[in-house]
């Protein structure tokens, strides 16, 4: 399959390599609305929004961070009837009862357990864990490291930091924020952010 990366920063190189080491697919390219971008010798194709209008291509890989705009273009490359398909670096584990939506990226050291869902557009980082019958919902980011127990539900767009853990059945709600070290032990409200350990409400900004 022929596609291209979304984005051209530090995130896309590392989706970009793990394309690279599964094979299979034929890397042709990156969008980025900086023209400055440089990434992985691969040829700058225009800003993001020419990737809709492309006819050379087969499909679209997320190559951001952020929520919002996987959100967004995810969205527009189904409606321009671009594939989206999962990458999965080779050297992760990923169970074979496990479900993986659209667009989903599993780096390298990446472990999911047996009837996991993982959600549309999800991150699954280097070296995070999703532990059996866990959910991570659309759009949502397990950081470096992070750590689900089992039955774990993460809310579309939350995001959950470098080397967090959530104990087993609490639920992260849409939209929030888990600090980088934080132990969740009680559910999250959907938007609220969250540090220390135990985890505990941070203070509102501004």
């Amino acid at each position: 399959m022929r596609l291209v990366i979304l984005g051209g920063g530090g995130h896309a190189a590392v989706v970009a390599e793990a394309i690279q080491a599964m094979g299979g697919h034929d890397l042709v390219g990156f969008h980025d609305d900086d023209p400055a971008r440089r990434l992985a010798g691969l040829p700058h194709r225009g800003v993001i929004s020419d990737a809709w209008r492309t006819r050379d291509t087969d499909g679209i890989v997320l190559g951001v961070g952020h929520a919002h705009p996987r959100r967004e273009w995810l969205a527009a490359a189904t409606a321009a009837r671009l594939a989206a398909p999962a990458i999965i670096h080779p050297r992760a584990w990923v169970s074979p009862s496990a479900c993986l939506g659209l667009g989903v990226v599993v780096m390298a050291g990446a472990i999911i357990q047996a009837r996991a869902v993982i959600g549309a557009g999800a991150i699954i980082n280097t070296g995070a864990s999703v532990d059996h019958d866990s959910v991570v919902g659309d759009h949502a980011h397990l950081a470096p490291g992070a750590r689900l127990a089992g039955g774990v539900t993460v809310g579309a767009g939350a995001f959950i930091g470098m080397m967090a853990c959530v104990i087993e059945g609490r639920t992260v709600g849409e939209g929030a924020l888990i600090a980088a070290g934080a132990v969740v032990v009680h559910d999250v409200e959907p938007g609220l952010r969250v540090a220390g350990v135990p985890a505990r409400a941070m203070p509102r900004r501004g």
